[in-house]
Order: structure tokens, then C-alpha cells, then sequence
């Protein structure tokens, strides 16, 4: 599947076979002006009238990963510019005519690079959702993530992008082949090897390069495992580790705590600081043993990447490696009152909490059409409602939401507000599809829903369509970057401290202790519903 990792036999005979195989013996070496994929070319004078152009990148296992081609017709004299597609070295064929006839073959081989590359590597939706919001806002360098740089990308759930429409800057990483498309769900990270091989040989074709790490938190094993064994000093990179949303948070109280009287957590910083310390020198060195000590320390964690989710606060505190954490919220109702958050994380310059919405209002119109074209964005599914003149309201999912109340949760809020008025939709979460869940999507279907595209971040439909009326399970990450809320609801009974937090929803609907649906508006009217006679309503 990756022609980086895997070659069989065939495919090598097939490569002999099937390229031409001029030698390219003494070919000059001619190192394009940086930043640039597009090559400008001499041509020598003479009676010319045709160009045709091609170009081979191969890896460092001398294989082909790219290869293009292009014709310029009516040939009048002088450069011509040719794109080569990725950043790396080409061998490039110019073979130029006149008429039908070939005038001369010219063999030149280029070294196209960059002064700085992103390196973005992410899966989960909202990583994804602030890294290609930055990178649509063309020529803005104030964000930690600079959209002038080049930026080579992979995106889990690939098939949710339109890799025909990436943002200026953006290509994907050439020396992997065949997930874009149909992958959704797979872990990408069985591509790390292929990425450690492109940064090693990119910094080897121009040391000087620098190179910008763009990981999810919960990803931070990444910087050992590709900038360190991709033979990077600490001076060569930088790193932002974006939050999921809530995967931060929740690792962050189960290692550190919530403060009190038996808080241990500065002790607990102490042991993951010295355990890092040793695996940072150990792969700086080669020495792949570190991967024992983070598999020692993680015990049975099933994933490679999750080996130093817990390392995130000692990261950004490293003096030698410039590391910043993003995130939508940082405040101790979210991470507790452990010494460590306040101590290390709460007051830290390095820990940057950007909200979603502010960055899509930095965009212009143009760069908001290009973002949606990245996302496949249509808002198309809206139009009969709005010719209907009806209230768009979005319901929005969970993981396997549907043995959460589902069936009952929707009946509730199809009976509550009814068709005539509401266009009702669902929106799942990314990673649990409908297509893929035959049981959810019969619930959505039998109360006349419709469905939006679940891989589309849920705050792009409320900042493109602000008068919908958004809700949800609670706990939704959705939540937390200022989108309004008109209503809640929660899979079960949950305490007053809960019920207090939700000052900015209209309403909530709970299951109570005794298993009725209670339902709350803010003007204090209160409700009882029995799902087995879905059309009453007992108002209190």
C-alpha cells in the first residue's frame, strides 16, 4: 500500500520495465530558488516550436513517488515555468521540437526546497478544524501555525476532504500513496514511518530547513518517533499539539488529579519529566530502546501514539524544544485545581486557548470559500427549509448515542416541536457513522430527520447558518467555543452541581432518578414525558 515501505518483486520488474532508462550521467544539479514548486527553466535558442516537459521525484530508495508532465504549445523563446508538485529532487526531461520532429533531449536534475515546511499529521475532527482554519487565512503569520509556510498534510477520516480543493500551501505527503480516499476510521499513524523518511530526506537535501510539527496532544510520541529519528536537532523544529476537545482534558485530571489535600501531582510532573528526559536523549542518539521505556511506563496501552499522551505539560515546559499547546479552554473547571495546572499550565505562554469562532471571522469571503471547498461544505441540505420558512434545528450525536436514549431523545424533541415549524436534523459524531450503524440510522429515519455529513465539523454549520438552533448531548465538545445553546440533554440522572454549569442553554431534558424524561426552560415552567405516550406533555 505505501510504495515508501513496501515493494514486492513485480513491482520492481514492472518499474524497469515500464520507465525510460536514459542515462542520466553528468546531469547538472540546479538548486531552485526556495519556497517555489514552480522551476523556471532555460531553454536554449534554436528553432523550437514545442516543449514537453516531465519530471520523476524519487525517494531515497531511489523509487518514483511522483511523476508529471506537461506540453507548451507555440513555443515564442525564453524560461519556461514548470510545477513539479512536492518539495524534493526531480529529474527533469526536456525534450523540445520542432514541428513533429525532435530537435533535442536536455536532462537536468533539480533540488526543489523550502526555508520552512508544517508538518501536520492529525486525526479527530477538531485538530483538523483549527489547523486548516489557520492555513485559510492566506499570509497571516500571527497564528502559531503560519500559513506562508509550505505544508505537507495527512488527515484521518481522509475521505471527508476535497483533496482536489487544499487550501494555498497545502499538498499532501508524496511518499505515501492511496488514503485519500475510502479510509475512513483508519489510523493514519501507520504512516509515520513514511513521513520520518520525507522529513529526513527533505532535511537532506537543505539542512537549514526548519521544520514545524503540527500533532494531536494525544499524539505527542510523535516528536521522538519523526523528528528525532528523522536525525532533527532540537534548533530544527517546533511543534504545536492541538487539543481533540475532550481526550486533553480528561487524561490530564486521571494523571494529575484534582488537587485537595492529597495532591501529589508536582511528584507525579517529577517522575514523567525524568522519563522524558532519558527517551529525549536516547532518540536523539539513536538508540530506539526508548520506545521500551515509554512502553514500560504506558503498561498496555493499544496504541504506538498514546505512549506519551500524559507527557503533554512536561513538554511545553522543556527549555530545550519550543512546544506550544492549543486548545479552546484553559481553566481549572476543565483541567482542576492540581498544583500542576497551576503551577505549570495555567499562566504557561506556551499553552494558547483560541477559540474556533474567532477564527473563522478572521476570514474573508474568499478565504471562507476556499475552506469550504476543502471541507466539501454544502449548505444546500437548508434550502427547502428556508423556502418553507422554517427553524433549522440541529441535533447533535455521540459516539453509539444510539444505546444512549437515542430513540427516546429524538421522539422527545420530534413531538416537543414538531415538522411544521422546525426542519430537524441530525449531526453524528465523525466517528460513528450512520452508513456504518444500521440501528441509529433506522431511529433517525423513522421520526423524519434529516441527516448532515457527520465528518463536518459541527461549529462550521453554526458559523455559516448562526439562526440555527443548535443542541446536543452534553459534554459535546461543540460546546465549549461559544456556540449558543439552545437545548441539552443528558443519557441519565445528573446532580444539581451538573444541572448549575448551564447557564448558556434555554433548556435541558434529563432522564430522573425514577426514569421519566424531566424537561427545564429558563422561565422555570418544568415538564414530565413518558416516551410510551410521546405526545403529552405534563407541564408543571
Amino acid at each position: 500500500m505505501k510504495k515508501v515501505l513496501y515493494v514486492s518483486f513485480i513491482l520492481i520488474v514492472f518499474l524497469f520495465s515500464s520507465c525510460d532508462l536514459t542515462i542520466r550521467d553528468n546531469v547538472d544539479t540546479i538548486k531552485s530558488t526556495p519556497n517555489s514548486l514552480n522551476i523556471t527553466i532555460d531553454i536554449p535558442e534554436g528553432e523550437i516550436d514545442k516543449i514537453v516537459v516531465s519530471s520523476v521525484m524519487k525517494n531515497e530508495m531511489d523509487l518514483p513517488v511522483h511523476t508529471a508532465e506537461k506540453t507548451y504549445d507555440n513555443y515564442a523563446g525564453g524560461d519556461i515555468i514548470y510545477d513539479v508538485g512536492y518539495y524534493g529532487k526531480h529529474e527533469i526531461t526536456i525534450k523540445t521540437y520542432k514541428g513533429n520532429s525532435l530537435v533535442d533531449t536536455i536532462l537536468k536534475d533539480y533540488i526543489v526546497t523550502a526555508d520552512n515546511y508544517n508538518i501536520a499529521l492529525l486525526s479527530a475532527t477538531m485538530p483538523v478544524t483549527y489547523t486548516s482554519l489557520m492555513l485559510a487565512d492566506d499570509g497571516n503569520t500571527t497564528n502559531p501555525i503560519n500559513a506562508t509556510y509550505p505544508t505537507i498534510v495527512t488527515l484521518e477520516r481522509a475521505d471527508a476532504y476535497n483533496w482536489d480543493a487544499l487550501l494555498p500551501n497545502m499538498t499532501d505527503c508524496p511518499f505515501i500513496d492511496g488514503y485519500k480516499t475510502g479510509n475512513n476510521g483508519v489510523w493514519w499513524g501507520y504512516f509515520i514511518s513514511a513521513y520520518k523518511s520525507y522529513v529526513s530526506y527533505l532535511h537532506g537535501l537543505d539542512p537549514s530547513s526548519r521544520f514545524h510539527f503540527i500533532f494531536n496532544d494525544f499524539d505527542a510520541a510523535l516528536i521522538p518517533l519523526i523528528a528525532f529519528e528523522a536525525g532533527l536537532k532540537t534548533d530544527d523544529f517546533t511543534t504545536v499539539l492541538i487539543s481533540d476537545g475532550t481526550g486533553t482534558y480528561s487524561t490530564f485530571k486521571s494523571v494529575f488529579g484534582s488537587g485537595g489535600d492529597t495532591d501529589s501531582s508536582l511528584e507525579k510532573y517529577d517522575e514523567l519529566e525524568s522519563i522524558w528526559n532519558n527517551v529525549k536523549l536516547k532518540a536523539q542518539a539513536g538508540d530506539s530502546t526508548y520506545m521500551d521505556d515509554l512502553k514500560d511506563h504506558a503498561g498496555l496501552f493499544p496504541w504506538l501514539s498514546r505512549y506519551m499522551m500524559d507527557f503533554v505539560p512536561i513538554l511545553i515546559n522543556d527549555p530545550d524544544l519550543e512546544i506550544k499547546w492549543m486548545m479552546n479552554r484553559n481553566n481549572e473547571d476543565i483541567f482542576g485545581n492540581s498544583k500542576v495546572y497551576f503551577e505549570k499550565v495555567k499562566s504557561n505562554a506556551n499553552v494558547l486557548a483560541i477559540n474556533m469562532n474567532n477564527l473563522l471571522s478572521a476570514l474573508t469571503e474568499e478565504e471562507k470559500g476556499t475552506f469550504k471547498q476543502l471541507y466539501d461544505l454544502s449548505l444546500e441540505a437548508f434550502d427547502e427549509a428556508d423556502n418553507e420558512n422554517k427553524q433549522i434545528m440541529i441535533f447533535l450525536g455521540t459516539r453509539n448515542d444510539e444505546t444512549k436514549n437515542l430513540d427516546q431523545f429524538i421522539s422527545f424533541f420530534t413531538n416537543y416541536y414538531g415538522h411544521e415549524d422546525y426542519a430537524l436534523f441530525y449531526k453524528g459524531h465523525p466517528g460513528d457513522l450512520s452508513n456504518d450503524n444500521k440501528a441509529k440510522a433506522e431511529i433517525i429515519e423513522k421520526y423524519g430527520w434529516q441527516e448532515l455529513d457527520a465528518q463536518i465539523p459541527a461549529e462550521l454549520f453554526y458559523f455559516f447558518r448562526p439562526d440555527c438552533i443548535m443542541g446536543g448531548y452534553g459534554g459535546t465538545s461543540t460546546f465549549d467555543v461559544g456556540v449558543d445553546i439552545s437545548f441539552q440533554v443528558f443519557d441519565g440522572p445528573k446532580s444539581a452541581a451538573d444541572i448549575t454549569h448551564l447557564d448558556r442553554s434555554e433548556g435541558y431534558v434529563e432522564i430522573d432518578s425514577q426514569g421519566r424524561y424531566h424537561a427545564v426552560k429558563t422561565d422555570g415552567m418544568e415538564c414530565y414525558w413518558d416516551p410510551n405516550n410521546p405526545t403529552d406533555f405534563d407541564f408543571k
